[in-house]
C-alpha cells in the first residue's frame, strides 16, 4: 500500500495534542563591513508546541511552546561546527491558559506568543518572541467589520522604558509596559 490510512485516536489524544514539532538547520556565514568574519558555522532550531485540554471540546486548555535559542528573539542554536560553542538547551518560552467560554471570544493568561496580524518576522517580532500577561480576542467576522479584535496587556522589557503601542492592519492592538 502506497499511503497508510490515518491512525485512530488514542486514549491520550483526548487530553494531549502535539501541535507541531519542527527541526531545522542552516549554515551561516556573516562578515562585517571591514571584512571581519563574525559568524561561520552550522546552526539548528527546535520548535515544539503542544496543549493539554481540560474538556473534550478544547474550550479550556493549557498550551506550551519549547524552543531552542537562548533569547527572546533568538531561535537558532550553534552546533559547535564552525564559530560558536555548541548549545544544547531548549527553553519553555510559552506557557499559558486559554479559555473560550463562548463562540468567538477567547481569553489567554500566561507566557503568550506575540500576535503578528498582517506582519511577519521581518516587519515585527520574531516568531519565538513571547510576553507575559493576558489577552482577550474577539473573532466574529460575521458580526463585525474586522476579522479579529485583540487586546493584550503584558510585560515586555524594563519598567524604566517608555510604553510602546503597536497596532497592525488586522486591528490587533498590543500594549506593552
Amino acid at each position: 500500500m502506497l499511503f497508510a490510512s490515518p491512525a485512530s485516536e488514542g486514549k491520550l489524544s483526548r487530553w494531549f495534542e502535539l501541535q507541531s514539532a519542527v527541526l531545522t538547520s542552516r549554515y551561516r556565514y556573516v562578515d562585517n563591513s571591514q571584512s571581519v568574519r563574525t559568524a561561520n558555522g552550522a546552526q539548528y532550531r527546535e520548535d515544539f508546541k503542544g496543549r493539554f485540554r481540560f474538556v473534550s471540546n478544547g474550550n479550556y486548555e493549557i498550551l506550551a511552546g519549547v524552543f531552542s535559542g537562548n533569547g527572546i528573539t533568538r531561535g537558532w542554536s550553534n552546533t559547535g561546527w564552525g564559530t560558536g560553542d555548541v548549545q544544547t538547551n531548549v527553553y519553555l518560552k510559552q506557557l499559558y491558559l486559554a479559555a473560550r467560554p463562548v463562540h468567538g471570544l477567547e481569553a489567554e493568561f500566561g507566557g503568550l506568543y506575540i500576535l503578528h496580524g498582517e506582519s511577519t518576522e521581518i516587519t515585527s517580532y520574531d516568531y519565538h518572541a513571547y510576553l507575559v500577561g493576558q489577552r482577550i480576542s474577539l473573532q466574529r467576522p460575521q458580526n463585525f467589520f474586522f476579522d479579529e479584535i485583540s487586546i493584550t496587556y503584558a510585560y515586555l522589557g524594563d519598567f524604566d522604558q517608555a510604553s510602546l503601542l503597536i497596532a497592525s492592519r488586522n486591528p490587533t492592538i498590543t500594549r506593552f509596559l
